[in-house]
């Protein structure tokens, strides 16, 4: 088993372990916390690469970063199922293929 610490694929799997549960004490508020970065990260990856997400922004009410999860319920709109039926192409992405989250990006700053 000691052999196993060793190896890199391991060792960050090990890392990413701990990780996981230490966000399992995290409060509400920074699940909160954590989440909106994160959210914050897939929308400025969207509207940097996917045409839907990109014509969406161009909306005057809608900012490059969200203040609130509430901010962002609130002035995103629900996405019809026939919008994508209709427009596959404008929802792939054109850019980069995966927003992923870090090990910087683990533990949330204080709310």
């Amino acid at each position: 088993m000691n052999l196993l610490r060793l190896l890199p694929r391991f060792r960050a799997a090990r890392r990413a372990l701990h990780e996981l549960e230490a966000r399992e004490r995290w409060t509400r508020a920074e699940i909160d916390t954590y989440s909106l970065e994160r959210l914050n990260a897939l929308w400025d990856h969207a509207i940097g690469h996917v045409p839907y997400y990109r014509d969406l922004a161009a909306a005057p009410r809608l900012p490059a970063r969200f203040a609130s999860l509430d901010e962002f319920r609130a002035l995103v709109p629900l996405l019809p199922k026939d919008r994508v039926r209709a427009r596959p192409q404008q929802f792939l992405s054109r850019g980069p293929t995966a927003v992923r989250g870090t090990a910087a990006a683990a533990r949330p700053a204080a709310p």
